[in-house]
Parts: structure tokens; C-alpha cells; sequence
């Protein structure tokens, strides 16, 4: 064993050696297998103890648990990160063979539930049919397209496809949101070992678990994970009351607004990206939209600044505003990153103008095709479009989202960001940070300078 694997395997020891006696008790290691994964049972934690024992004197030696947690089929899928890497294919493919066969013998147990013979619905989440294409994507929505299966919705969706969905969302821009598109009180970094904890869990629970609770439970976790990385099993299913519950506790925790968590997922999965019309209202506000113009057109429509606010998305948005997201949020004119030219940004506009009819009906055939369940992840280009009409501008929410997406698709973009949603971060922390680049001023609005 090299000494780095010596390290790593006495930093485990450690952590399951609580009293620093030398050895870990049979109470110390049921403890720390709790911690791992709340689902374990009382005959699996006696088996584990069990095997990890090999000399039956009641207590695990470093010696003997360095022959444990190197030995796959003893320790029922829950093996040191490092360990698992180390691993040949073959035994790789006998601990996943073992740990669907777990979760093969633990459905059997369960009892069959009655199956309507109509398409079933989750019976606490509201019905989406042929969902608004500006409206946003709700909690209930996603759910039903993520367990939506062979013309019906499942009851419960799969921990392993939840908990994958959410880790894909958090490499993908989604943490990237805390503190920049919502004003959280805390937020603090998710780990993926935080995430699977947290859904065993909550699955387990007959009640909902309360946010202190499991607050606790996610910081004790990522103490134990700091040093030891550890891989945890995910076997088993979640339901839709369990889902909210989960998705709560995630969103107070890392400070990420509940609304951004479900469109970024909705994007991760199906490939359609539409943000909430108050996320948009801030990237607005941060690159285009100064005082002064607010006032300007504010005086045109004879209203109040304020009265404007909540409105900006649907004000009519041209090539110049364009022009000014790209600069203000940082697209265009850096020096330190791959940058849109001006050029490409123009050839773009006639384009998405052009097109947009088109492209706004694509993206309301795929959220109702999610809706009663063809999930296939789709892209909002590709399709043979053709001119309708005479457009000169764009404007609402849909609009202004494949605007994003449509400068997202570039690879310069694509090779500095993972999603539309990193991109639209990024846009406003960079206006916050250093300003406007571009903040032309008409001779209306410095006439109405000197006015109240």
C-alpha cells in the first residue's frame, strides 16, 4: 500500500474510531454506517459488523477494517472514493450487480400498490395540461416530467435518477445562482455526499423532516466527507411528498432560490431553459436598463419608475438593448475570455427576429410533449424556419429566453460556460463588478435629467 493510501485509510479509521481508543466498537461503526446511510436496517448493520470483524473478538482493528474497506461485496456498496477507483472493471460490476439485487429483494418486500388503468397522477401535485409557454416551470411540473413513464406517472421516482438530476444541475451553473439571483440569509456549498444523505434521509421519514434537523444531519456529513470521500448508495424511491420536502431543505440550505432549481433541472433535462420572469427583471436591470433610461420610459408611459418594475421584460427589446447585454454582462469587449465579436452578435439578431414565431411554438410543443410524457431532451434549433412576418423586436419572457439561448449556443459561450443559466450569472456579477461598459445616453433622457 503506498503511503498515500495509508493516509486516506487512517483518516477513515479515524472518523469511525470516535473515542480514539485504537479500535472501532461494534456501537462506533453501526454510528458512523447511520451517518452514511439512515436506511440501513438493524440485520444489514449487525451483517456489516459481522463481516468487517474477522477476528469475532467484538471490536475492528486497523488492520481488519483495512481489509474491509478494500473488499467490496463486505460492506454493501458503501466504499471509500479512492477504493472504488482502484477497483477492477470486474469488481466494479459486481458491487453495481450486487446493489441492484438489493434493491431487486427490498421492492419485493414492499407491497404492490393498485394500478389504475387510467394514466395516474400524483394525487398532492397540481395537474399541468398543456402548460402556458410563458408561464414558469413549478415544482409540479417538473415532477410530473421527471416520473412520467410509459403513459403514466409513477408514484415514486428512482433516488438514484433524483439524485443524479440535481448533482448534474450543480456541475451545470446551478450553485453558481446563491447570493447572485436571490438574497439568502445563508448559503453554503452542496456536496454531492450532502445531496445522497440528505434523500436517504428524508425517504425514510414517515413525517417531514424539519430544516434544523436537517441542517445538522447535512453539516455533520460534509465533516466526515472533508478528509474521507466516501461513495453512498442510493438505492430506492422518493415520492412526490418526500420530493417538496427534499428539494426545500436543498434550496434554504445552499441559498438557491426553490423557482431557479426547477428551471435549471427542467433545462438539465429536457433541454428547454426558461427563467422566472424576476431573474430576468435583475439581468435587465444590471445591463441595459439604467435610471435613467427607466425614467425616460417611465415618462413616456406616464407612470412611476416604480410601476415599472416587473414590466421590464415585456417592454419591446431592439438591437441596441442587445447590444448592451452583450457588453454590460461581459459577452463582448473582454480581453481576459473568449468573447462574442459585435459582428456576430448583429448576424445573430436578424436571425432570432426572423425566426422567433417559429421557435417560440418548437418550444411549446416540447414542454407539452414533457407534460404527457415524451421525454425526449430536444433542442430549440435545428428545424427547417422560415419568415414570418415583420418583426423588429423582441419582448416577454419566452422571447427574451431564446435570446439567451440562442447567444449561449455559440461555442466561444460554450466554451466558458455549462449552461445558459452559468452564462446568465456570470452576466450580472460582471455588471455589478465593473459597471457599464456600454451606457449611451438620447437627448430625451438628458433633458429629463434635471427633473425630479
Amino acid at each position: 500500500m503506498s503511503q498515500p493510501q495509508q493516509v486516506l485509510l487512517l483518516s477513515a479509521f479515524k472518523k469511525f474510531d470516535i473515542n480514539g481508543d485504537g479500535t472501532i466498537s461494534e456501537d462506533e461503526l453501526k454510528r458512523v454506517m447511520l451517518l452514511l446511510d439512515p436506511s440501513f436496517t438493524p440485520y444489514e448493520l449487525d451483517v456489516i459488523f459481522s463481516t468487517a470483524d474477522l477476528s469475532k473478538d467484538g471490536s475492528v482493528s486497523i488492520e481488519e477494517f483495512s481489509h474491509w474497506a478494500a473488499e467490496p461485496q463486505g460492506i454493501f456498496g458503501v466504499v471509500p472514493a479512492r477504493a472504488v477507483h482502484a477497483m477492477s472493471r470486474e469488481e466494479q460490476a459486481a458491487l453495481r450487480i450486487q446493489s441492484l439485487a438489493r434493491g431487486r429483494m427490498a421492492r419485493k418486500r414492499v407491497k404492490p400498490e393498485k394500478r389504475k388503468k387510467s394514466v395516474e397522477r400524483v394525487d398532492e401535485a397540481p395537474v399541468t395540461s398543456g402548460p402556458a409557454g410563458a408561464s414558469p416551470i413549478t415544482r409540479a411540473e417538473l415532477w410530473e416530467g421527471l416520473a412520467f413513464d410509459h403513459g403514466r406517472i409513477r408514484p415514486k421516482v428512482d433516488l438514484y435518477e433524483l439524485v443524479s438530476g440535481f448533482n448534474g444541475c450543480i456541475r451545470t451553473g446551478l450553485s453558481s445562482a446563491a447570493g447572485v439571483l436571490s438574497e439568502a440569509s445563508q448559503a453554503e456549498e452542496l456536496l454531492p455526499e450532502q445531496v445522497n444523505h440528505l434523500a436517504l434521509l428524508i425517504k425514510t421519514r414517515k413525517e417531514l423532516v424539519p430544516d434544523d434537523e436537517a441542517f445538522e444531519e447535512l453539516r455533520r456529513i460534509k465533516e466526515f466527507v472533508r478528509d474521507c470521500e466516501v461513495a453512498v448508495r442510493v438505492d430506492g424511491n422518493m415520492s412526490w411528498r418526500h420530493f417538496k420536502n427534499w428539494i426545500g431543505v436543498l434550496s434554504a440550505f445552499s441559498g438557491i432560490d426553490a423557482s431557479v432549481i426547477f428551471f435549471q433541472w427542467y433545462w438539465f433535462e429536457f433541454g428547454l431553459f426558461q427563467p422566472t420572469k424576476e431573474v430576468l427583471e435583475l439581468l435587465l436591470t444590471e445591463t441595459v436598463y439604467n435610471e435613467s433610461r427607466l425614467r425616460t420610459l417611465a415618462y413616456r408611459q406616464g407612470v412611476s419608475v416604480a410601476e415599472l418594475q416587473g414590466k421590464l421584460v415585456s417592454i419591446p427589446f431592439n438591437l441596441r438593448d442587445v447590444m448592451q447585454l452583450v457588453y454590460n454582462g461581459g459577452l463582448c469587449g473582454r480581453s481576459d475570455r473568449p468573447c462574442l465579436n459585435p459582428s456576430e452578435v448583429q448576424a445573430l439578431w436578424p436571425h432570432a427576429v426572423r425566426h422567433m414565431p417559429h421557435m417560440l411554438r418548437a418550444r411549446r410543443r416540447l414542454r407539452s410533449a414533457v407534460a404527457i410524457g415524451r421525454r425526449s431532451k430536444a433542442s430549440e434549433k435545428g428545424e427547417a424556419f422560415k419568415d414570418e412576418g415583420d418583426k423588429t423586436s423582441l419582448g416577454g419572457l419566452e422571447e427574451i429566453s431564446v435570446l439567451l439561448v440562442l447567444l449561449f449556443d455559440s461555442d466561444k459561450m460554450k466554451s466558458r460556460f455549462s449552461s445558459p443559466l452559468e452564462m446568465l450569472v456570470d452576466m450580472v456579477k460582471f455588471a455589478k463588478l465593473n459597471g457599464r461598459l456600454w451606457d449611451d445616453k438620447t437627448t430625451e433622457t438628458i433633458a429629463l435629467e434635471g427633473q425630479p
